[in-house]
């Protein structure tokens, strides 16, 4: 199978990452905190380190009692990347070296295991060491698994190839809906541009498609031309599907009116044209959601409208 190439390919990386390990090289691989605007304090060598625990996971010929030693003492690296995470979450660093250590628990280790257990909040909810299983078997391993190990561990060329091999089979809508989360971390537009595009292509004319399928195909396609400068695009679209912007919460009419209203001044007027009496309507009724409010009142600012957007404030804050 290809995608099994693919993650021999990637073992063969591991592999050197735990030769670079074991012959001195620690400072690229412990905890090394940075804050980024997105996640906050996070790990600079997590990725980094998760290579490391796949080079264990897969190696048939480390010697003990050097094994144990490795794992354990990355184990302890890991809880502290946990301990100092503002994103929180359980990391598969953590996961994976529970799962190797187990074997060679020792009563030394309940301290670790226990501060692994309270390293944050979701670990204090979730931390169960003796449900992570993993196999040392690269047979057993699914594309998707293969995709999964690529992105948490950086090798961004692999998660690459790898969703080529699903955008060579024509993939369908459940599909596409799946591998879209892969697509946004490949940093290709051409990804990204495949699965907004054929989600769309699949959906939006599509009589067995339900309505949120097409709301939500609507709006991610809508948004995607805006993005990227379609505004005439976009607003084609946007007539064309407005009854299903229109349905649930009437988000996604507003924020596509919006998007693109800002991709092109020239479209303001007509876009503001399309949806000022529905908005004024609902406001009149009550039915337009709380959640709407701030969207619906940043169209009409765009617009110009400072009367229903006023209107708009004044119902938000009754």
């Amino acid at each position: 199978m290809k995608h099994t190439n693919l993650l021999l390919k990637m073992i063969s990386l591991f592999e050197k990452d735990l030769a670079d390990y074991r012959a001195g090289n620690h400072a690229d691989y412990c905890y090394r905190q940075i804050h980024t605007e997105q996640y906050g304090n996070t790990d600079a060598h997590a990725e980094n380190r998760a290579r490391l625990c796949y080079g264990l996971l897969f190696d048939k010929t480390l010697p003990e009692p050097e094994r144990e030693q490795l794992i354990r003492e990355l184990f302890a690296e890991e809880i502290t990347a946990n301990e100092n995470e503002s994103f929180q979450g359980i990391s598969i660093g953590l996961q994976m070296l529970s799962f190797l250590l187990l074997p060679y628990q020792k009563p030394e280790d309940e301290a670790l295991f226990a501060r692994a257990k309270h390293a944050n909040f979701d670990c204090a909810c979730g931390y169960a060491p003796d449900v992570y299983e993993y196999s040392d078997d690269p047979e057993t391993y699914s594309l998707e698994d293969c995709a999964d190990i690529a992105a948490g561990t950086g090798l961004q060329e692999y998660l690459c190839e790898l969703l080529d091999l699903v955008k060579a089979d024509a993939p369908d809508l459940d599909t596409c809906k799946h591998w879209q989360y892969y697509a946004d971390m490949t940093n290709r537009a051409e990804d990204r541009a495949y699965f907004v595009q054929r989600i769309f292509d699949l959906t939006a004319q599509n009589t067995a498609a339900t309505d949120m399928d097409r709301l939500l195909a609507y709006e991610k396609y809508i948004l995607y031309l805006a993005e990227c400068g379609d505004a005439a695009g976009a607003y084609a679209s946007f007539r064309e599907g407005r009854q299903y912007l229109c349905s649930a919460n009437k988000t996604a009419l507003y924020q596509t009116a919006k998007s693109i209203m800002q991709a092109d001044a020239q479209y303001i007027p007509q876009v503001w044209q399309d949806i000022r009496s529905d908005t004024r309507r609902w406001l009149a009724k009550g039915t337009l959601y709380p959640v709407c409010f701030s969207l619906a009142a940043e169209c009409a600012e765009i617009a110009g409208d400072a009367v229903t957007a006023e209107t708009i404030k004044n119902q938000k804050q009754s």
